[in-house]
């Protein structure tokens, strides 16, 4: 029999019938525990983590938006609040507070009627991004199971930029000689 727990303490293991995990959740067996049994028990564990993972979500301003979500329900949940709006050349739904339209929030983009990727824009109330946005936007991607985190740095004539990746999700920070960008974002993979 598994069974899980959680309010108990790593240090409390007695011998090979628990599984500790990093967040300290116990998983218990009961029974003889081999190591085939201790190798069942860990594929299931991954296979529903990674079930867990196929549901991701951002939130726009509060309002959640899940990947592979219908395009209508996820306009018409954003509409509630922010100003929605088509950019062609981008391919790309752009969501703005209706009394400050030049500030961005987030965009989504979607595929064949469903919403296939999620961003979602930092600032502070001056719209600058700074490191405290950068550090939110990191704790987001990590909060929302983003994980084994990698930074880049890329530069060119144009740009300087920041890209970290934990996960599936991506934090970018970048500066251009006209503006200053941060967002997190998640996308459905190709």
């Amino acid at each position: 029999m598994i069974r899980w727990r959680t309010n108990k303490k790593c240090s409390d293991r007695q011998s090979s019938e628990l599984l500790c995990l990093p967040s300290e959740p116990i998983l218990e067996v009961s029974g003889r525990t081999t190591m085939k049994k201790r190798l069942a028990m860990l594929a299931l564990l991954f296979l529903g983590l990674s079930t867990q993972s196929q549901a991701q979500t951002l939130d726009i301003g509060g309002i959640e938006i899940r990947l592979g979500q219908s395009t209508a329900s996820a306009l018409a949940a954003l509409r509630t609040v922010y100003k929605v709006q088509y950019f062609d050349e981008m391919e790309t739904w752009g969501v703005t507070r209706p009394d400050k339209p030049t500030y961005g929030i987030g965009s989504i983009r979607v595929r064949d009627g469903l919403v296939s990727s999620i961003s979602k824009d930092y600032f502070d109330a001056n719209g600058v991004s700074g490191f405290d946005q950068h550090f939110q936007a990191l704790r987001d991607a990590l909060a929302r199971g983003g994980s084994s985190c990698m930074t880049k740095i890329v530069e060119d004539a144009e740009r300087k930029g920041i890209i970290t990746n934990c996960g599936r999700y991506l934090v970018l920070w970048q500066t251009t000689a006209a503006n200053s960008m941060l967002s997190l974002s998640i996308s459905q993979p190709r």
